[in-house]
């Protein structure tokens, strides 16, 4: 079972009753952090794969133990497809390499402006958390849409085991 360490170093097993609550409330704040550091890349409208880059950056020190790539492109050593075409997520917490067992931890997608919903992202989101046992190919715990505005607000729309659960939406305090 994949064991993350906490920031008091206690190990918690990531697959256990609850810890999806846990793992997304690791990530929206780490994801809240990086952000709110990083707000002018949003205010002058810098392209939304830099701003995922400083949030892959956050996202690598809050999950040292694991690999946390962008526009990763492979399952195992093969070319990541689903439903017949390549696939790049925006980043994710995985075990670079592997294929079997849990080693699927996250998987996000970001988008930058106040456009609706990303139909396609969405999708994708779906079909990457789906697990195994109902037809999934990768099996991420869990799945993130990230919406930034560039007024500020956030929009986590979480997804797990195929489905999309409770929208969460934050006023991003900007550091001085």
């Amino acid at each position: 079972m994949p064991f993350v360490k906490t920031a008091d170093m206690v190990e918690v097993d990531l697959y256990r009753e609850g810890s999806v609550v846990a793992l997304l409330r690791k990530i929206t704040t780490a994801i809240e952090r990086c952000i709110s550091t990083n707000r002018r890349l949003i205010t002058i409208g810098c392209h939304e794969v830099s701003i995922s880059g400083k949030i892959m950056c956050e996202l690598s020190e809050v999950f040292s133990t694991w690999d946390v790539d962008m526009e990763y492109n492979r399952s195992g050593a093969d070319m990541k497809r689903g439903n017949g075409a390549l696939i790049r997520p925006d980043i994710i917490i995985h075990r670079r390499g592997e294929v079997d067992g849990p080693c699927n931890l996250a998987v996000i997608e970001v988008k930058k402006g106040d456009d609706v919903r990303h139909q396609s992202d969405i999708n994708r989101l779906v079909d990457m958390t789906k697990s195994r046992e109902s037809g999934g190919e990768f099996s991420y715990l869990i799945g993130v849409f990230l919406k930034i505005s560039e007024n500020g607000k956030a929009t986590f729309l979480p997804f797990h085991n195929g489905r999309e659960l409770q929208l969460i939406e934050r006023r991003l305090p900007v550091q001085s």
